[in-house]
């Protein structure tokens, strides 16, 4: 008996239906392959889409490509500018360029929008101990503390800019502080040494060299 042509057909269909979706997996998994291709198709297929601008300005930031990472932290803040991440991912990409007027500005900005925003405040207060200018720096290294209580390199930068303008005990003071939240912070312990040699405690200054991780085998 003669087979009806439905039946003929429905074996070429499923075929075909088969091979629409191993070329769609096939897709997919091209897309899905690296954090380049997710990123750069989601900026395809949507519009004004900051997250993955965000994202893909990481990625590039990632591979130390910081041209690229501002270019595309630019736009994230055009489409989103409250956006806090990359203004603060834009500020650092422009430090890694030696771009530190426009990295400064970058951060001065995002506190306007977030006042505490504790690493923003630490970076900036960086950048102007960078320039010698530790007074400047102090009240910003407080600031971020206030944002972000446990940040040791906070304390760890409020010693060195107390050690600038010669004022060791106040610095012993925030090293100390920096030494409770991370004990085996060689930095730390060196720093705390160096400001004893300025108050002539050379004995005490050996014991806490000894006492650096660095200095362990």
């Amino acid at each position: 008996m003669q087979r009806p042509v439905w039946q003929w057909l429905m074996p070429a269909a499923v075929v075909l239906v088969l091979a629409g979706s191993t070329a769609r997996t096939w897709n997919q998994l091209a897309v899905w392959q690296n954090p380049h291709t997710l990123h750069e198709h989601a900026l395809a297929v949507t519009r004004r889409n900051y997250l993955a601008e965000s994202y893909l300005g990481t990625t590039f930031m990632n591979e130390n490509r910081y041209a690229e990472a501002v270019a595309h932290f630019r736009r994230a803040i055009e489409f989103k500018p409250d956006y806090l991440a990359a203004r603060y991912r834009l500020g650092v990409a422009l430090e890694k360029m030696g771009q530190t007027d426009e990295a400064m500005a970058t951060y001065t900005e995002l506190l306007k929008i977030h006042p505490w925003y504790g690493v923003a405040h630490y970076n900036l207060g960086g950048l102007l101990l960078e320039r010698n200018l530790p007074a400047e720096a102090i009240p910003i290294f407080q600031t971020a503390l206030k944002g972000k209580p446990d940040y040791d390199p906070a304390y760890l930068a409020l010693g060195a800019a107390m050690s600038k303008l010669n004022r060791p005990q106040e610095a012993i003071h925030y090293y100390e502080q920096a030494l409770a939240i991370n004990p085996r912070n060689a930095v730390a312990h060196f720093d705390y040494a160096n400001a004893l040699v300025d108050l002539h405690r050379e004995l005490e200054a050996l014991a806490r060299y000894e006492k650096s991780p660095a200095a362990r085998p």
